[in-house]
């Protein structure tokens, strides 16, 4: 009789401990894991961050310390459209231009000005800073974004702060002057500024990619993380743009 009930399984009650042994374990290890690879993508996506500051820093100079042009045409080509990753390209490695968080998950482009392909880029580049000499800034530009790592859509669900009706705040679009992406919409995603209004509605479904923050290159160089709610564009008392988006901005950017 003894062995028999030796050669006998565990219990159902025992088994019901194991089973909650185990779930414990992993309510425990699998947020740890995820904290862990959510650090280890944003500490990619600032590695990638410093190689563009890199890029920058070479292509600034050849040309004089000045940032390149967002994009512009180039009429000595047949007015092809040419972005700021192009610019750059030369002194980059293209797989730096993907964050590793980017839920797109596209192959690294060759940079090929004359190709029609459209290409996805990760990062985008704030228009005002399009050109500009970062010695001529405040503060050396150490006070202006010049990229940033965001999106409409992310891989987490850390909303940013709700912008308030007709709060001025900024999102990444398409590199074309109307916002479109047609065929000339290659290589590069831009910064660019919103006013909320009532047609539209999809404010609360910002997303970053790396939590509560945003990775953004600065003017002087320098790469951090700041806290996602910069993303609302705020204002002095004579209505000035406050850093990080303030600048000497050109007339035809409309605030």
């Amino acid at each position: 009789m003894e062995e028999e009930q030796q050669k006998q399984g565990p219990t159902f009650r025992e088994r019901l401990w194991v089973i909650g042994i185990a779930l414990a374990v992993l309510a425990v290890l699998v947020p740890g894991y995820l904290d862990l690879r959510r650090r280890s993508l944003n500490a990619s996506c600032l590695s990638n961050m410093r190689e563009m500051s890199s890029a920058l820093r070479t292509y600034m100079l050849d040309w004089d310390e000045t940032l390149p042009l967002a994009y512009y045409r180039d009429k000595q080509r047949g007015n092809k459209l040419v972005t700021w990753p192009m610019l750059i390209g030369g002194y980059l490695d293209a797989k730096r231009l993907y964050c590793p968080a980017d839920p797109a998950k596209q192959e690294p482009p060759y940079i090929d000005s004359d190709s029609e392909e459209k290409r996805h880029v990760s990062y985008g580049f704030f228009l005002p800073a399009s050109g500009v000499r970062p010695s001529r800034l405040p503060a050396a530009g150490s006070q202006l974004a010049v990229l940033a790592d965001s999106a409409l859509d992310g891989l987490n669900t850390h909303p940013l702060p709700d912008v308030p009706a007709e709060q001025q705040a900024l999102f990444i679009g398409f590199d074309t002057p109307d916002n479109r992406n047609d065929k000339d919409a290659r290589y590069v995603q831009r910064l660019a500024i919103f006013s909320r209004n009532g047609r539209w509605d999809d404010y609360r479904q910002l997303r970053t990619r790396h939590g509560n923050t945003i990775n953004m290159l600065f003017a002087d160089g320098h790469v951090g993380e700041v806290p996602a709610g910069v993303i609302a564009v705020q204002r002095d008392a004579e209505g000035k743009v406050l850093s990080p988006w303030s600048a000497y901005l050109p007339q035809s950017e409309v605030y």
